[in-house]
């Protein structure tokens, strides 16, 4: 998704394994997974190895293969006491200093929502809020029809990602940080229909996990911030009568 220098703070151990062992289980090649999830064969191999891998990329291989955060990393998420977080209403936001780690991980989600805390006052309310004007414009919208979505070639999206990184440093000389997390969320995810030029959604839709982003905005010297989540995906159990008989919803051909 992105190169250049691990943020440690971003990145987390995975426990290579299980992502191994229930990528075969679903019969899927290193290939199909990194089309999945929106990353490299590279990345993939890490994985399985139980590298570190950026956070954002983990949320996207869990994803895709229907598990959680916590299923494929080496140590739970903790919060600020040590205890366990429950991986099915909290997400952990850390800050971000690269303007490409907080593009890629905006740009590559499902659905993205940006908030802030950090007081407003006569001295930073410029480059507040220019850094929201500028970031505002790349949430992405699941409902926008695909030709109106926000698209930049690499080029553009080279030079946007120094102008982030230039706005991070400018909040960063009032104290201000920008805090950045992933996780795995349920959706009904939206279809473009090409009649009515709309999105639309069907009565009954199932839901799909998806990767979701959450931004914040806040004081700087915080490690790591904690945001209720209410929408985290949680794998379908099998009917009862499926489970005596065996029989899976999902038979490859």
């Amino acid at each position: 998704m992105f190169s250049g220098m691990t943020n440690r703070a971003s990145s987390l151990q995975c426990k290579g394994d299980k992502i191994r062992q229930h990528r075969v289980g679903m019969n899927m090649t290193q290939e199909k997974l990194a089309a999945m999830s929106n990353t490299n064969v590279r990345t993939i191999q890490r994985a399985e190895r139980g590298a570190s891998v950026q956070m954002e990329t983990i949320a996207s291989i869990a994803a895709a293969l229907t598990l959680t955060v916590n299923d494929i990393i080496q140590e739970p998420m903790l919060d600020e006491k040590g205890n366990e977080l429950d991986e099915f209403n909290a997400v952990v936001l850390r800050p971000v200093t690269s303007g490409k780690v907080l593009m890629d991980m905006v740009c590559n989600s499902f659905s993205a929502r940006l908030a802030c805390n950090a007081e407003p006052t006569a001295e930073n309310v410029d480059a507040l809020s220019e850094f929201v004007d500028k970031l505002e414009g790349m949430l992405p919208n699941p409902w926008q029809v695909p030709m109106e979505r926000f698209s930049l070639s690499l080029a553009e999206r080279l030079r946007t990602a120094v102008s982030v990184s230039d706005h991070l440093a400018r909040l960063a000389d009032f104290g201000i940080s920008v805090y950045v997390g992933a996780y795995t969320a349920s959706a009904q995810v939206p279809h473009y229909d090409l009649d009515e030029g709309a999105m639309y959604t069907r009565m009954g839709q199932k839901v799909e996990p998806v990767t979701a982003c959450r931004v914040l905005i806040d004081r700087s010297g915080l490690e790591r911030v904690i945001e209720k989540v209410t929408d985290k995906w949680e794998p379908p159990q099998p009917r009862h009568a499926d489970k005596l008989l065996g029989i899976d919803d999902d038979i490859p051909f």
